[in-house]
């Protein structure tokens, strides 16, 4: 959770699988309010996602292994530990 965070920025952070996620959580005609208005046109990394459903988070995630599938795990997961 970021929302002790506050100032417009989103409510959750989504990783998984080496790949992160900022989403707003908005009941179904929620709207942003200005400050989180504000902070998405600030925002200049990859869009946040408005997750409204049980269905959004489930379209997140298969989007999310389309990406982990497609580009791998991630440079962590990549390189060899030196020891």
């Amino acid at each position: 959770s970021l929302a002790d965070l506050g100032r417009g920025c989103p409510d959750i952070l989504v990783a998984y699988g080496g790949i992160s996620v900022l989403a707003e959580i908005k009941g179904e005609k929620g709207k942003l309010n200005p400050m989180q208005e504000a902070w998405h046109r600030r925002w200049t990394g990859e869009p946040v996602v408005i997750i409204r459903t049980i269905q959004d988070v489930e379209k997140l995630i298969a989007n999310m292994t389309t990406l982990i599938e497609a580009f791998g795990k991630g440079i962590a997961e990549n390189q060899e530990t030196h020891d």
